[in-house]
């Protein structure tokens, strides 16, 4: 026995139980301060407790509940910019090749036009000067149709002579075999352009031709941003990745910078006072808007008044038969509450038009598709609404929309940059409106 406790293996093994024995008069005091050690940063951030409760458990130590899908919210905020690109996507969008884009516009020889300057009566077959806003609508030999005179509604005249904005006027008397006795006209009175009688034998009118108009625009450069540290790029976190979200995002907010621009822009080109270097503007669809501002009241709007709302954006001018109409959410619910009970109009309630939903209305004078515009509020627009005629409204992009790296050598990260330069052609305004509350909302 004393040879086995005398050997080595002996002698080692009675060191290690030692070791153990003095290690377990230490476990009690050592427990006992271990929240005052950790604060000292001894313990590995070790927690005690008594039992095992959710309660106790350090949130740290939970595997946490995080959803891998990303909610967006995405309303119909920009329905104007998807519906022109895909007119473009479909049509083909025609390119520019100057900043200033340039178009003309021609329409059919006036018939209509206003007395100015009122006019007493004239004598028994005698002729009266007539002051009109525009006389080079007028020629010699042509009748005139007084719709709306006071005296004798329904009026028709000779005119004599042209000089400058001066018609010389018979009243041609009804079944009669001389001229009449002129009534007199009112300021602003309508005389509209009606036929032309010719004398036996006569020479030839003189020439009536128009020449088209030219309007313009400029061309405006945007773009978006979003800037990556290679840090970042390297990183995981949950849900979606932060690179592909924000660029959703910086996208979806671009989106609406073309909308605003679109409809509220107004058209410049100024020299930068801080850079010296140009800088241009477009001009938004109600910077070139001015014939039709239809209002109403908040509450008022009947069934009646939108009626008469479709036959001015109808009539009267070069349109199509078609208006896409972009209400905010309160002219929305004004609208709704019409179509929900009229018994005239034909209305539609789940239509699709280019991919964007909408409702459509469709009355004598044409068809109406209605696009709630949810990003008008952000605008300022309480209970406002732009319509516009498809047919005559296009995108001119001079450098479509791409995307490109904007690396810095002496920066360690990354950045992608969005950038177009367009324009935007608004022919033909009378065929466009805009439908306003006037006393919360402004024309643009």
């Amino acid at each position: 026995m004393k040879s086995l406790i005398k050997s080595p293996t002996c002698k080692l093994f009675l060191a290690l139980l030692a070791i153990v024995a003095s290690a377990a008069l230490w476990l009690t005091p050592i427990a006992a301060a271990a929240p005052f050690l950790s604060l000292l940063g001894f313990g590995l951030g070790t927690t005690y407790a008594t039992d095992l409760t959710d309660a106790d458990t350090p949130s740290d130590h939970k595997v946490r509940d995080v959803s891998t899908k990303l909610t967006w919210l995405r309303p119909s905020r920009y329905p104007l910019d998807t519906i022109l690109r895909r007119i473009d996507s479909k049509q083909g969008a025609k390119r520019a090749s100057q900043i200033k884009v340039e178009w003309e516009e021609d329409d059919s020889l006036p018939r209509t036009d206003a007395v100015d300057g009122a006019t007493v009566a004239g004598g028994a077959a005698a002729s009266v000067s007539i002051t009109v806003d525009n006389g080079s609508y007028w020629r010699k030999d042509d009748l005139a149709y007084l719709p709306d005179n006071a005296t004798t509604p329904g009026t028709v005249l000779y005119i004599s002579a042209v000089s400058g904005n001066v018609l010389t006027a018979y009243l041609v008397t009804p079944g009669g075999t001389t001229f009449g006795t002129v009534p007199a006209l009112a300021d602003n009175e309508v005389i509209i352009r009606m036929s032309n009688a010719k004398e036996e034998q006569s020479n030839a009118s003189d020439s009536r031709v128009s020449f088209p108009g030219t309007l313009y625009n400029y061309t405006q450069i945007f773009d978006a941003v979003v800037g990556l540290s290679g840090t970042k790029e390297a990183t995981k976190n949950y849900t979606e990745d932060d690179k592909a979200r924000s660029k959703k995002q910086t996208l979806y907010d671009l989106r609406q910078t073309f909308e605003y621009q679109m409809i509220f822009g107004d058209r410049a080109l100024i020299s930068d006072p801080t850079t010296g270097k140009q800088r241009s503007f477009m001009g938004g669809i109600t910077y070139f808007l001015s014939t039709n501002d239809l209002t109403y009241t908040t509450g008022s709007l009947t069934e009646a008044i939108l009626l008469g709302f479709m036959r001015t954006m109808f009539s009267g001018n070069a349109g199509s038969d078609v208006r896409y109409w972009f209400p905010s959410p309160a002219q929305t619910l004004e609208i709704d509450k019409i179509l929900a009970s009229t018994s005239t109009l034909r209305n539609n309630r789940n239509e699709r038009q280019l991919g964007v939903m909408c409702k459509s209305i469709e009355s004598s004078f044409g068809k109406v598709y209605l696009f709630n515009h949810q990003g008008l509020e952000e605008m300022g627009k309480t209970n406002w609404g732009l319509v516009i005629d498809p047919a005559h409204i296009r995108r001119r992009p001079l450098r479509p929309m791409k995307t490109k790296d904007i690396e810095d050598k002496d920066v360690d990260g990354m950045a992608t940059q969005w950038i177009e330069e367009c324009s935007l052609e608004v022919r033909y305004e009378a065929t466009h409106a805009v439908v306003r509350d006037s006393a919360t909302d402004s024309f643009s």
